[in-house]
């Protein structure tokens, strides 16, 4: 895919898009500024920040369809989370309408994400949106992008691992049993359908990362699948053949998408997508952790334990380090125990004050993000086309979601349960 003459924003060379864009993010910056101080620069990041974000222009209308990724970078001392939380629902009133199904949003008018942090957090350890803040743009203060210490070889497979499951997590989100009738509501299938397309743009970082060829670039990253795909990756291509084509259409449609539509059934693409994202995921962690797949629930089983026992310890090395402290394999291991154990702990304090009581402690030690990751699958996979359940996914699905909040809201159907109780521990957790 060529490289087209670009925009500020797109790859749309409409002065449009720019200018409504310019000004979007002048109103964003101004309340950034109004309500903290102490702030060093605002990064844009995402795909806007790139060059690559994704916008309709309809009539002279331009619509965004995609979250502005901002990144805070301050002097000093972050604010409270409370604080930046605050901050976030007052950009959210001010600047967009929500369009949510209760328990999911799958889109919003420009949905400005903020990110508090510093330089030095940025550069405490190796992660993949870290390192694209250095091809990202600065929309307010010092540029501090040559000042981001990591390169390609420094990123760890965690970070992609992490974010296949996301994806995973999105594809649960945007659908509901009832889809099955073919009852997709009108107003959320243009979002249906860019959140289920956005699964192949994922897979090819993840493998771009694996083969150690990974570029920020969305059309880069395309060019760099369709030269090693079959050659890098000869199981997976045996398998998904087709992956190269899905993820050009996928990419297209998330450039441009008014020139580059998807005509497809909506829910048979939504299956078919769950099924080569699960494909790509047996592949990534036989890569990554070096484990088999046999059915979902000895995978999501090993997960758990893999994830327990290696997720943090990119993190925790990178910190370590930072502080001049050993990092050899006895301190890296007890610095994971207690690493897992604080985030359960941070978990049950935010339980507490919501009034629900929970300890998941209790449930093992793993962390809740890693509780929630290995639980995904499980999820996603335990329902079927012709609306039958696998009672073994769902069961055990539902047993590790013990520890999560009950909704008020009770579900007839056992799958829009587990859904439900696992979207709200999903939006409570800290998924580093």
């Amino acid at each position: 895919m060529k490289k087209r003459s670009m925009g500020k924003y797109t790859i749309l060379k409409d002065p449009r898009v720019d200018k409504y864009i310019d000004k979007y993010l002048e109103g964003v910056v101004e309340a950034i500024l109004s309500n903290l101080s102490g702030i060093r620069s605002i990064i844009l990041a995402g795909g806007f920040g790139k060059g690559e974000g994704s916008v309709l222009v309809n009539n002279g209308s331009v619509k965004p369809l995609r979250d502005m990724d901002l990144v805070i970078l301050f002097r000093e001392k972050t604010p409270s989370t409370v604080l930046i939380k605050n901050l976030q629902e007052k950009l959210q009133d001010k600047f967009c309408s929500k369009n949510v199904d209760d328990e999911y949003y799958l889109m919003g008018d420009l949905i400005p994400d903020i990110k508090a942090t510093t330089l030095e957090s940025i550069n405490s350890f190796p992660d993949i949106f870290t390192y694209d803040l250095k091809k990202c743009k600065i929309i307010y203060g010092e540029d501090v992008r040559s000042k981001i210490k990591w390169n390609l070889e420094d990123i760890p497979l965690r970070t992609n691992a992490r974010a296949l499951f996301q994806k995973a997590i999105a594809l649960i989100g945007a659908f509901h049993v009832e889809y099955l009738d073919g009852e997709i509501p009108p107003h959320f299938r243009e979002s249906f359908l860019r959140e289920t397309s956005r699964a192949y743009i994922e897979i090819c970082v993840g493998l771009c990362l694996l083969a150690k060829r990974y570029d920020p670039s969305s059309i880069q990253r395309l060019d760099i699948l369709r030269e090693i795909y079959e050659k890098e990756f000869p199981d997976l291509y045996e398998i998904v053949p087709d992956l190269v084509d899905k993820v050009e259409t996928s990419t297209r449609y998330k450039l441009d998408p008014a020139n580059n539509t998807i005509d497809v059934n909506l829910l048979e693409y939504w299956f078919e997508t769950r099924d080569d994202l699960g494909e790509v995921i047996k592949f990534y962690f036989s890569e990554y952790l070096n484990i088999p797949f046999r059915n979902w629930a000895q995978f999501a089983t090993s997960i758990e334990s893999h994830l327990t026992k290696e997720y943090y310890l990119p993190v925790i090395a990178a910190f370590l380090k930072n502080k001049n402290a050993p990092t050899n394999s006895l301190v890296l291991s007890f610095s994971n125990l207690l690493f897992n154990i604080k985030e359960n702990i941070e978990y049950s304090r935010l339980a507490f004050r919501n009034r629900h009581l929970s300890i998941p402690l209790l449930y093992g030690i793993s962390s809740p993000a890693i509780k929630v990751l290995s639980t995904t699958p499980l999820v996603l996979f335990s329902i079927n086309r012709d609306k039958t359940l696998n009672s073994i996914y769902i069961n055990m699905a539902l047993k590790k979601l013990k520890f999560a909040k009950l909704n008020k809201k009770r579900h007839k159907d056992l799958w829009e349960e587990a859904r439900s109780r696992f979207l709200n521990v999903v939006f409570s957790v800290n998924m580093i």
